[in-house]
């Protein structure tokens, strides 16, 4: 099998290898809870860093489409279980795909749609004019801060890396929950800041862009 162009699905844009850090509470505190975005972002954008990434804000909807390519040879597809020819067409698990060939390579197109964040069920809020995402999960609630800048591109950003969370741990109070008892590895942070620590949160830069788009529509 060869695959030349893969684009990982992330639902609210979560990447494995990285450590979550959770809140305890919807944030900030002090923000206003909206139902709608404002008019200024609503559109659709296209991923700056990640090839047929694209992403659409509606009044109470973020949703992201993803359009990619799977190369296969022939040979190669032939020996795959999930793939199946009948009639010179094409399945996989049972579901008709859509190809190409050139010459001894089988090209599949594969696109998705989905929708990760939506005001009904997760709590947007509205601090300094600036909008943060809050996800609830089993383990607390994942905050994403988005913001437009002076181009109208939208930006993206969260907290993440370990220099993050060794700054993190200068402005509140940090728990580090581990996979197990006897492992000395990371399973998620979670934080509990209260209004003015997570102030200096927000102006000291903890969130980093995860990425930028740019608006098209």
């Amino acid at each position: 099998m060869k695959n030349i162009f893969f684009v990982l699905i992330s639902l609210f844009i979560l990447t494995a290898c990285e450590t979550e850090v959770y809140f305890e509470t919807p944030q900030p505190i002090n923000g206003k809870t909206e139902k709608k975005f404002h008019r200024k972002y609503i559109g659709k954008y296209k991923s700056s860093s990640t090839q047929g990434a694209f992403l659409e804000i509606t009044k109470s909807n973020i949703i992201t489409e993803y359009f990619w390519q799977e190369e296969y040879t022939t040979d190669g597809i032939d020996t795959m279980p999930n793939f199946e020819w009948k009639n010179d067409k094409l399945y996989r698990y049972d579901e008709l795909q859509k190809y190409t060939r050139n010459g001894d390579t089988i090209i599949i197109n594969q696109y998705s749609k989905e929708v990760i964040f939506d005001t009904k069920d997760d709590i947007l809020k509205n601090y300094k004019k600036m909008y943060f995402l809050n996800k609830e999960y089993s383990d607390g609630w994942n905050v994403q801060k988005l913001m437009l800048d002076n181009k109208d591109n939208l930006i993206l950003s969260k907290i993440s890396s370990s220099a993050e969370i060794e700054q993190l741990e200068q402005v509140t109070t940090v728990e580090t929950i581990m996979h197990n008892d006897t492992s000395s590895s990371v399973d998620y942070y979670k934080v509990k800041p209260n209004d003015k620590e997570f102030e200096d949160i927000i102006n000291g830069d903890f969130f980093t862009a995860e990425d930028i788009y740019i608006k098209i529509d």
